[in-house]
């Protein structure tokens, strides 16, 4: 970036404050040579010095020093007084080659005032980085760049090894469901309820694999609880179908059976008689404190007695 010097930075404040009252003031050789023989030039030398002060305070404020700008116009007429009252930019003041002059000095100066002004912006960018931590924080990325690599290899592995047990736990638990799905297909599947006669009672509970469960409703026609529990009996065996559930009259099954036990449900497994539950409206709650039950109660009640599952 081009650089002003002195002269041209305290040109540059004139330019800004307009001319003072001083109008003699020269800068370089001409105003030390002029010094010694002139006293008006010597009476000077302190404000030459007061001026450049202010152009060092105005090099450490240029946003202040910009602020004060004046019109296009004004800046013309500025640096015309300037140039002239400083005898710089050409010997000719007046006539077409003073215009001349004064127009190129102007443009000279507007240089300089924009350098002024570039500079000042470049000054606060790098002030406001500083200040909000930017600069360091590019730095401190451009440190830890080099690790990245080595994280990322490190969750590479890690995804690597996720998969690995993924693809184990998956192989294991395809393998399970195969087994299970295996188990349904080959448990004997039901899903009606089916009314037999005393002939087939035997053939009924024993002629089936061991891991089956089989209900025998014992029930009489003209028993309302009776009539209930086979309608939920039938609604219940498709959704319970590897459970085998049939009915009979229970004089049937056997001539002594007294009523009183009505509804009953003897529940086999294996061949073998594992629960006797007579007169089940004692038993569901709902049923005993008002005589009636509805389908839940009495679904619930079977898997309360592990006759049915919720599997």
């Amino acid at each position: 970036m081009t650089t002003l010097n002195m002269d041209d930075e305290r040109i540059i404040q004139m330019l800004q404050r307009g001319v003072g009252e001083c109008d003699d003031i020269r800068c370089g050789s001409d105003a030390d040579s002029d010094a010694g023989s002139d006293p008006a030039a010597a009476a000077c030398e302190g404000e030459r010095e007061d001026d450049a002060c202010r152009a060092d305070a105005c090099r450490a404020h240029p946003e202040q020093t910009a602020a004060r700008g004046n019109s296009k116009a004004d800046r013309i007429m500025a640096d015309q007084n300037v140039r002239q009252t400083l005898g710089m930019g050409g010997k000719a003041q007046t006539g077409v080659k003073g215009v001349i002059n004064d127009a190129k000095f102007h443009e000279e100066q507007e240089k300089n005032r924009n350098l002024i002004h570039k500079r000042a912006q470049l000054d606060k960018f790098n002030n406001t980085a500083l200040r909000s931590g930017w600069l360091d924080r590019q730095l401190e990325a451009e440190k830890n760049w080099n690790t990245k690599d080595e994280e990322d290899e490190d969750i590479d592995e890690l995804i690597k090894d996720l998969e690995e047990e993924e693809d184990a736990f998956v192989k294991t638990y395809k393998a399970k469901r195969l087994m299970e799905i295996a188990m349904v297909a080959s448990t004997p599947r039901f899903g009606v309820l089916k009314e037999i006669e005393v002939d087939e009672f035997v053939s009924s509970v024993e002629n089936v694999d061991e891991s089956v469960t089989v209900l025998v409703h014992l029930y009489q026609p003209d028993v309302e609880a009776c009539r209930l529990v086979n309608s939920y009996l039938q609604v219940l065996a498709p959704q319970h179908n590897s459970v085998k559930m049939i009915k009979i009259i229970s004089t049937k099954a056997d001539p002594s059976f007294d009523n009183i036990a009505l509804p009953a449900l003897l529940i086999y497994k294996g061949g073998n008689l594992t629960k006797s539950l007579l007169r089940i409206t004692d038993e569901i709650t709902g049923w005993a404190r008002s005589g009636r039950c509805d389908l839940d109660e009495f679904e619930e009640y079977l898997v309360r007695q592990r006759v049915l599952s919720r599997d």
